[in-house]
């Protein structure tokens, strides 16, 4: 979908993925079925999360997380783990921020 037919429909292209997955309730549905039948760019985006979903949705298929992802979720760990060890002890000992 070009760039320019997805700056047309900002505030309908924020609400695709909760149509998608069917969190609407009958009302908003309701309005974004009524976009949908006039707006050929959001339908295309509409169906390309679609198939991206079944795809992702198959057995057996593993999705590598990025590398800075993993880089960004150790460095959180060892962040918390040095926020947990300068607590006062007793206040480890009873679980207490």
């Amino acid at each position: 979908m070009s760039q320019a037919r997805l700056k047309g429909c900002p505030e309908w292209r924020v609400m695709l993925h909760g149509f998608v997955d069917g969190e609407f309730d009958p009302a908003h549905a309701s309005q974004f079925k009524d976009h949908l039948a006039t707006c050929p760019g959001c339908r295309t985006a509409m169906e390309q999360v679609r198939v991206e979903r079944t795809v992702m949705n198959q057995d057996n298929v593993k999705w590598r997380p990025p590398q800075v992802l993993r880089a960004q979720v150790l460095s959180m760990h060892v962040f918390e783990q040095r926020q947990q060890s300068q607590k006062p002890g007793w206040r480890r000992a009873l679980g207490l921020k």
